[in-house]
């Protein structure tokens, strides 16, 4: 397809982000993935690349500060400054150039002339067709072309026509075009844990519990487009702390509005596992998601948790804690208890959020007698405390214990609601046992092969006796 006439473009080009440049490709490369492309879509995609090549030939991508992220092996981390290409504002400038182009109007007509294409470029983030001219032209510049000449300019590193790395780009673009299925990856960051002697941490195929990158922590430490400058999701000494993640990945059409996914909640549900298996406060700050698509609305997007993550000691996950963690994960929709214990879960992952003793014991009391004296309101601290005893106590000496530390602390909290004065070392106290016996009473449900009601627990004990 012969080159429309080149026009002026603006002298001030101020960013582009180009990292590391990737893999050459080959012309063998090339004619093997040139099959079911749609040919005049490459060729307009390969037309814009060389006009914009043309172009900004000779022209200087900008620089702006990169803080690297270099792991010591005492535990910390150097962070030496760099400069790379930044990308804002020029992809700015090439839309308004691009925009003007013929073959921009032509491609409009060729992708709305085939439902296939016009599914998948002329479609917005709420997954609604486009279908005004002008806007529907506009898109296409801003979340097509434009990021395609991102691509090819992270490989070239430069405003340089190569004419075999424009066709291997202008081939993927193509490709992605004809295709109604969007690929994600969606990560959540864990604060307040470790992973030991254990590289990965499978649940199913495409959900993974692994260590985070130097290169993550990097982006997440310069982002700029998320956040004002300075305006970081976590603490800059949380977030350099971040060892691992729960990554999940998905596929939804082109068509469905972004975000309707259940990856959230998978990604929730481990988070959940690790809690209560280590009894350690693991959170997940924000969460990233990257789409694995040139031509999609988002390509990469955080959203931030509207809670708090407070800090705690680390959750090991070790060789050990991963059997465990598996099973539990499992177990938390396919126990025959499951259903039980869901508003204790509830309320028990919102208790890591309190930063009050005090609240924090109010939610384990309310978790508590949702699983243990859900029968009747009459005698709660009786029941509570005889029912948490019969559950998890062995010897007698040992369940009485136990029963007298849930009478102390249904006393607190009664003093507590009813705005009796007392001192916060013993709420502290009385929440760090009651938050302990909870979780317990949580695993022992869930691990648990057949079905248990905590309600009948005085007939274990009679049956004991």
């Amino acid at each position: 397809m012969k080159l429309v006439g080149h026009r002026t473009f603006p002298a001030q080009i101020n960013t582009w982000i180009v990292p590391a440049r990737e893999t050459a490709c080959t012309k063998t490369d090339i004619a093997e993935e040139a099959e079911t492309v749609p040919e005049d879509i490459k060729n307009l995609v390969k037309e814009v690349i060389e006009y914009t090549c043309r172009g900004f030939e000779g022209r200087p991508l900008p620089l702006r500060p990169w803080y690297r992220v270099l792991r010591t092996g005492d535990g910390g981390a150097t962070f030496p400054l760099e400069m790379r290409p930044d990308s804002e504002l020029v992809a700015i400038e090439l839309m308004e150039a691009i925009n003007a182009l013929p073959a921009v109007k032509y491609l409009h007509k060729v992708a709305r002339a085939r439902p296939e294409i016009s599914a998948s470029l002329l479609t917005d983030a709420a997954g609604k067709s486009i279908h005004d001219e002008r806007d529907a032209e506009r898109w296409l510049t801003s979340r097509f072309l434009v990021p395609v000449i991102g691509v090819y300019l992270r490989q070239a590193g430069a405003f340089v026509y190569d004419d075999n790395l424009a066709e291997r780009v202008a081939l993927q673009a193509a490709r992605e075009a004809a295709l109604p299925v969007v690929d994600f990856t969606l990560v959540a960051p864990l604060l307040n844990a470790s992973m030991k002697s254990v590289q990965q941490v499978e649940f199913t195929s495409d959900l993974i519990l692994r260590p985070v990158s130097e290169e993550e922590l990097e982006s997440w430490l310069n982002d700029n487009q998320a956040f004002l400058p300075g305006d970081l999701p976590v603490p800059f000494y949380q977030l350099i702390a971040i060892e691992c993640c729960v990554e999940a990945r998905y596929s939804q059409q082109k068509s469905e509005p972004i975000g309707q996914t259940d990856a959230q909640a998978r990604t929730d549900g481990v988070i959940t596992a690790l809690r209560l298996t280590s009894g350690r406060n693991v959170c997940a700050p924000f969460f990233q998601t990257t789409v694995h698509r040139i031509s999609y609305p988002l390509r990469s997007y955080r959203s931030q948790r509207a809670g708090v993550c407070l800090p705690d000691q680390p959750a090991v996950i070790d060789e050990a804690l991963t059997e465990r963690l598996r099973g539990l994960w499992q177990r938390m929709t396919g126990s025959p208890n499951a259903g039980k214990v869901r508003l204790a879960l509830s309320r028990w992952n919102n208790s890591f959020e309190r930063r009050s003793p005090a609240d924090r014991l109010i939610d384990y009391w309310i978790a508590l007698e949702s699983l243990l004296t859900a029968d009747s309101s009459q005698e709660v601290t009786f029941r509570a405390a005889l029912r948490t005893a019969a559950l998890l106590g062995g010897s007698g000496t040992e369940k009485l214990e136990i029963y007298k530390q849930m009478k102390k602390s249904y006393k607190v909290r009664s003093d507590i609601v009813h705005g009796r004065p007392i001192e916060e070392k013993k709420i502290w106290e009385q929440a760090a046992q009651t938050q302990e016996h909870l979780r317990q009473i949580l695993l022992k449900l869930l691990e648990s092969d057949q079905p248990i009601d905590p309600t009948a627990a005085e007939e274990w004990l009679l049956a004991e006796a």
